[in-house]
């Protein structure tokens, strides 16, 4: 997402507005992590408090952060997900393996035999050789910032991390990676990196900062010059003695570095509009710029850019809600990831070029509704995915929809028809029974909430209440207008909606019965956030946490009992299965109603990963997360449940531990296809046996243990399972 020198004045705008069309902090690619990184880095796992939660599954596509191209195919990493994607025809990208890895894959390098990948906490080294399946050879956690971007040089890896500057990573062993020497902070975000030798180019963001040349010295600290550009440096390349700067003013500058520590300036070029990523090939410079599109510039001999083509289209999805995060290219094709997806341009002609294709990836999951197993999840930037969740274990996308769509936050399901918001749009799409999505209508309205009933679907916003009849909704029919203040939350409940107006600070109930003239019939004092009716009750999120109100008659209702709940909210989705009230914001945060006149707060999923939508399904919820996807926890003290989630398993599986990394205790989950005598032992880094967790016969199944790891050194461990014909290996990390 969008990150320049007027963030600080986009935030002031937020602030004195309010509640907006769109999500009120999302202004940088990477915000919600940068809070929860503020809040405490070795925090950010996510583990849950209570063991009557467990983790069984996840959809982990997420923000498309990470490309390296290597002959036909693109390696992509996407949230927490590794894709190897074959674009051999490019107009028909086609994914040929994934895999969910520990942690969020924010760049992806390829260098002589070794493949690097970075986390936004460490540094994995594979074989270059293996695509896919990967072959790790050694990792680094350095333990500083938020890693976004790496330069590969010589024997060093040098790291972009946000609140910690430049990392420089030995890697002379590639299997025993070390973290050497640290540029510490200029300014919290930053935006570029290159280097050439021991020399680095970085750019910060923040008023006034200049582009920093750094020389690496083994024997001590960084030294530093800097050099001013005119705005931020936010894009820098180096092809052999040139260095291409992009600034946040639109200027694309070119400098020698024949002597690095000195850059000598040649020309530039005014290309209107910020430069966010720059690559090139031969005499070729390749700039994706915000309001452009891709640009094409040719240096030829004189050194002096000349701008030879440019996409005909901008950025995909349009520019605020997708900012470029990496731009490289093979011989024939130029490959863009962004949060929505990978964008594939044609450059077989040196003064032309084509975009050929865009695949969309997970972008920011919101909000998730359902329709039998199969999940209908607003994305962000990357529109509405339909998922089958039939296999919780192995989650599988289905359809993607991003027609006409800016940045899908809200959604409800009627029928066969989705209505969602999405930048300031309300759109309606049909879901077939095999969750293939179709566009249907869409057009301009300001909306923070939505339910749907039957025909009707009513929007909350910003001072009024929209009823549209959707019967045919290919031409949606505006019934009302009903003003309020700011109808943060709504839900439909029969011939009653129910409305929390977080600017009125009340709970109303309007009758809809006649939905072309809606009438308010009660109205309670409590701010609220958002709403759920359900039988005769309607659980309202308040300021301070849950309150249960009686709607059998919706002209005199009543609290009948309440609670405080645990964080700090701006604003709060609900679910509700069974004895259960799941509330997000910050966290999940779970209430047992069992008794409604007291109600109690009994666990909290998910601490600093804030997740935005959730959903929930007999003893199964679903929390949806914009950086890591959907996971998928089964709720353990739930004893009455008709649906089972596990089927018999049909193959051997260790899953990853959870948490990881862990503090003393740590679960690990297996699976077995048949009757096996088998055995799990963890190993140390030396492949000594330290602990036998499992050892004999088990009927076919899926178990559950646990590793006590009180007493043992901080470090990495692996644990292995093993059988008479199968053996896996899962990596494990012990943080004290």
């Amino acid at each position: 997402m969008k990150r320049s020198v007027a963030l600080s004045f986009l935030l002031l705008i937020i602030v004195s507005v309010g509640f907006s069309q769109q999500p009120q902090w999302r202004w940088t690619s990477r915000d919600t992590s940068k809070e929860f990184y503020k809040k405490s880095q070795s925090a950010r796992t996510f583990a849950y408090t209570d063991t009557g939660f467990s983790v069984i599954g996840r959809w982990a596509w997420g923000p498309c952060r990470a490309v390296e191209v290597v002959n036909n195919y693109a390696l992509v990493g996407q949230g927490s997900v590794y894709q190897v994607i074959d674009i051999s025809t490019p107009a028909n990208p086609v994914v040929v393996y994934d895999t969910t890895l520990d942690d969020w894959v924010t760049d992806i390098k390829l260098k002589d035999s070794l493949l690097f990948i970075l986390f936004n906490r460490s540094l994995m080294i594979c074989r270059a050789s293996s695509l896919f399946p990967l072959v790790e050879i050694g990792r680094v956690w350095p333990g500083a910032g938020f890693y976004v971007d790496m330069a590969i040089s010589d024997s060093l890896v040098f790291l972009l991390a946000d609140f910690a500057g430049v990392l420089a990573i030995n890697i002379s062993d590639p299997a025993h990676p070390y973290f050497s020497r640290q540029y510490g902070l200029v300014d919290e975000f930053t935006s570029s990196i290159a280097s050439k030798g021991n020399y680095v180019y970085y750019g910060p963001l923040g008023p006034g900062l200049p582009l920093f040349i750094l020389e690496y010295l083994p024997d001590s600290a960084f030294r530093e010059n800097r050099l001013y550009i005119g705005g931020n440096a936010l894009s820098t390349y180096i092809s052999d003695t040139l260095l291409f700067v992009g600034n946040t003013f639109g200027k694309l500058l070119i400098y020698s570095i024949t002597d690095p520590w000195t850059p000598r300036f040649i020309d530039s070029i005014n290309l209107g509009t910020p430069v966010w990523r720059i690559t090139g090939k031969g005499n070729n410079v390749y700039c994706s710029t915000e309001d452009s599109g891709m640009v094409v510039l040719n240096i030829g001999g004189s050194l002096h850019p000349i701008v030879v083509a440019n996409s005909r289209q901008g950025f995909p999805f349009g520019y605020i809600y997708g900012s470029p995060q990496k731009l490289v290219h093979s011989d024939s094709l130029l490959v863009l990831s962004s949060y929505p997806g990978l964008a594939l341009y044609s450059i077989q002609q040196s003064d032309s070029i084509d975009q050929r294709s865009l695949f969309p990836t997970g972008g920011e999951p919101n909000d998730i509704v359902f329709k039998g197993n199969i999940g209908v999840a607003a994305c962000g930037p990357a529109g509405l995915w339909s998922v089958d969740f039939s296999d919780p274990r192995h989650p599988r996308a289905i359809a993607n929809l991003s027609t006409n769509l800016a940045y899908a936050a809200h959604i409800a399901l009627t029928g066969n028809i989705v209505a969602y918001l999405a930048g300031g749009m309300l759109g309606f799409a049909n879901i077939n029974d095999t969750g293939a999505i179709s566009f249907l209508s869409s057009f301009s309205v300001g909306g923070v909430s939505i339910a749907a009933q039957d025909s009707l679907v009513f929007v909350g916003a910003i001072g009024s209440i929209v009823t549209y009849d959707v019967a045919d909704p290919s031409h949606p029919r505006l019934l009302s207008t009903w003003v309020t203040g700011a109808a943060s939350g709504i839900d439909v409940q029969g011939s009653y909606l129910y409305v929390g107006d977080t600017r009125d600070n009340a709970f109303k109930i309007l009758d809809v019965s006649d939905p072309s003239s809606p009438r308010e019939i009660d109205s309670l004092p409590i701010f609220t956030f958002a709403v759920l009716g359900q039988d005769s009750f309607a659980y309202l999120a308040t300021d301070t946490g849950l309150a249960i109100v009686n709607v059998s008659n919706p002209y005199s209702s009543f609290v009948v009992g309440s609670t405080k709940t645990s964080g700090g909210r701006s604003r709060v989705r609900l679910a509700k299965a069974g004895h259960y009230i799941y509330m997000v914001y910050d966290a999940c945060y779970v209430v047992d109603v069992t008794d409604l006149s007291h109600p109690t707060e009994v666990a909290t999923l998910f601490p600093y990963s804030g997740p935005e939508g959730i959903a929930a399904r007999a003893d199964t919820v679903y929390v949806v997360n914009p950086y890591d996807g959907v996971w998928i926890v089964k709720n353990n003290l739930v004893t009455s449940v008709h649906d089972n989630p596990f089927s018999r398993p049909t193959a051997y599986a260790l899953f990853p531990n959870y948490p990881n990394p862990f503090n003393a205790e740590t679960q690990i989950e297996y699976e077995i296809p048949r009757n096996e005598y088998l055995s799990i032992k963890v190993y140390d880094v030396f492949g000594r046996e330290v602990t036998i967790l499992v050892n004999g016969g088990q009927q076919a199944g899926h178990y559950r243990t646990q590793w006590n790891a009180v007493g043992f050194a901080s470090g990495v461990y692996f644990c292995q399972l093993k059988t008479r014909n199968y053996t896996v290996t899962r990596k494990m990390l012990l943080i004290r």
